[in-house]
């Protein structure tokens, strides 16, 4: 009788020599890359920038796309050399809420040399804003929380479905019949405000520039949704024989039936594509719109961190659902949303589960305080990032807590003696 695992035995005591050195190769590889990623990110220096609002803000989000179209000019692509002998990672920043004893706090923690083009792009669309470097927030907690004194809890979202569909950006916010604009980190903000003395929640974007491939999943999913076949790659003797061939019809047509076909394949292509748009239902068609907006613009690698920490007496899971509702906001039935990543959030209910649960949870607080980027991000777009993380506008603010500007700035008044 055929016995599966008998065989799988005897392969790996007679090949074992075959398999072994490769297995080996990939380990030694994966611990190498990991040695020389963090022996370059050691040599960086870091500043965390806190950025102060003016009292009003008629600004959009919108205006916050326009900076991150420029913070993604810092993409460069590194070499091999700089890749696997050098460790060079991606440029990345990280967006911060931060909503410490109910008064809320915008940072961005970028790389010394890119503090100028941050500030700059910042000034440039607010110029009452104030900037300056920050102490790290983080470090006023206890780094062995959770502990007798301290709770914590934490999680990473992710997207519901592939990074092609758009979650709800800011432009469906609005109000078209009196022009009025909601705010979508209204619910945020005003949230953060109504944290107890002695209890923080820390909200956490890492971004780095995507590379313009990652449309390519987007242009597939859209051909998949219409019914397209995908196109496979020609080599150049199919392109030299494939015209050779169309000639050769063409002439035989000619011949035969007097007439040539006047339509062009490419306009026949085209004619069947806007035919197999119209058999689409109008959420299907919807769909396919909304998709091609949104590879249309420049895209993010991300990673989304929530931690929730406080002293003992004051810290309540209740506030774990209002910041989990918050983002529900952005979330589509028919398109895409936010949701939590089971893997990491501290919600184990079955084996050792105190123990799982302690070490997620020291796992996600570590991971913050390093601005660490997952292994496997999701892309938003600048519209996407600039609907989750920009500054409040008018709107918004009279209702929270929010660091501002104390005094409006101003030019000093002509013929002032400076001796």
């Amino acid at each position: 009788m055929f016995d599966p695992f008998v065989l799988l035995k005897d392969l790996v005591i007679n090949f074992w020599w075959t398999f072994t050195p490769i297995v080996l190769f990939f380990i030694l590889f994966q611990l190498w890359m990991r040695y020389i990623q963090m022996r370059y990110e050691s040599r960086l220096s870091w500043v965390l920038l806190e950025i102060k609002l003016p009292r009003e803000i008629a600004k959009t989000p919108k205006t916050m796309e326009l900076i991150f179209s420029v913070l993604h000019g810092a993409h460069s692509e590194p070499n091999i050399t700089e890749k696997y002998i050098d460790g060079k990672t991606p440029t990345r920043f990280s967006l911060e809420v931060v909503g410490i004893n109910g008064v809320t706090h915008f940072y961005i923690r970028t790389e010394a040399k890119f503090r100028n083009l941050v500030e700059a792009q910042i000034y440039a669309q607010y110029s009452e804003a104030e900037i300056h470097e920050a102490e790290d927030y983080t470090i006023n907690i206890p780094p062995d929380v959770p502990n007798k004194d301290f709770d914590l809890w934490g999680t990473e979202m992710i997207l519901s479905k592939p990074d092609a569909y758009p979650i709800r950006t800011y432009f469906y916010f609005e109000d078209p019949e009196d022009e009025r604009r909601m705010d979508p980190l209204a619910s945020l903000t005003e949230f953060f405000s109504k944290l107890e003395e002695g209890s923080q929640m820390w909200l956490q974007f890492i971004v780095t520039p995507a590379p313009n491939t990652w449309q390519e999943a987007g242009h597939a999913l859209v051909k998949k949704l219409t019914g397209q076949k995908e196109e496979t790659k020609k080599g150049m003797f199919d392109d030299v024989f494939g015209d050779l061939f169309h000639d050769l019809s063409s002439k035989i047509d000619l011949l035969v039936w007097g007439t040539v076909s006047s339509e062009s394949p490419p306009q026949q292509k085209r004619e069947s594509e806007i035919s197999r748009m119209m058999h689409l239902s109008p959420g299907q068609r919807d769909a396919v719109k909304a998709i091609e907006e949104n590879i249309a613009k420049l895209g993010f690698f991300a990673t989304v961190r929530i931690i929730y920490t406080g002293k003992n007496d004051v810290f309540t899971k209740a506030n774990v659902a209002g910041i989990i509702g918050a983002f529900r906001q952005f979330n589509t039935l028919n398109l895409n949303g936010f949701k939590l990543d089971s893997s990491k959030t501290p919600s184990v209910d079955y084996l050792f589960k105190k123990m799982r649960n302690f070490a997620r949870s020291r796992s996600l607080f570590q991971n913050y305080k390093k601005r660490k980027m997952d292994l496997h991000p999701f892309v938003l777009n600048t519209e996407e990032l600039a609907t989750v993380y920009h500054f409040p506008g008018k709107m918004v603010a009279p209702a929270p807590l929010l660091q501002r500007v104390e005094a409006k700035k101003g030019e000093p008044p002509p013929g002032l003696p400076t001796g």
